[in-house]
């Protein structure tokens, strides 16, 4: 699920349905029904609180908070920041944790594997991941 994004929606901070269909791809499947919600601003118009993977844009120089493990009782958890160009690849290397994990969904993924191994996995290969910390970086960006 996609809101307008910048394309059509004033607060739209990053282009929604490009990036959306650049992640359809890689919706295999082999991985069952993965839900990927991907917002355009804070308003989270593409429920990716909610979602098994989510993404939410925010900042000056626009950073994107991912989100895991959302459903329809329970928000997801942060797992960092990436830029927008990288939202392609960070949702490959979830989907492909998560295949290798062989739970059923989502959320029992997360419990399984945990929150911290998959932002190792995203810092290893998503060169602009940056997880939650007290530093300002992650809201503006390491420029």
């Amino acid at each position: 699920m996609a809101c307008l994004g910048n394309e059509l929606c004033p607060p739209g901070l990053i282009d929604t349905s490009g990036i959306g269909t650049k992640i359809h791809v890689h919706l295999r499947r082999e991985y069952g029904p993965i839900r990927v919600g991907i917002s355009g601003c804070t308003h989270d118009c593409g429920m990716s609180w909610v979602s098994d993977i989510g993404f939410e844009p925010f900042g000056s120089k626009t950073r994107v908070f991912i989100t895991v493990g959302g459903g329809l009782t329970r928000l997801g958890q942060i797992v960092g920041t990436i830029d927008p160009g990288d939202m392609e690849a960070a949702t490959e290397a979830i989907l492909e944790l998560y295949a290798k994990s062989g739970v059923k969904n989502m959320a029992e993924f997360v419990t399984k594997y945990g929150v911290d191994g998959i932002r190792e996995e995203l810092a290893r290969r998503v060169p602009s991941f940056m997880k939650p910390d007290q530093n300002i970086k992650i809201v503006f960006g390491p420029n």
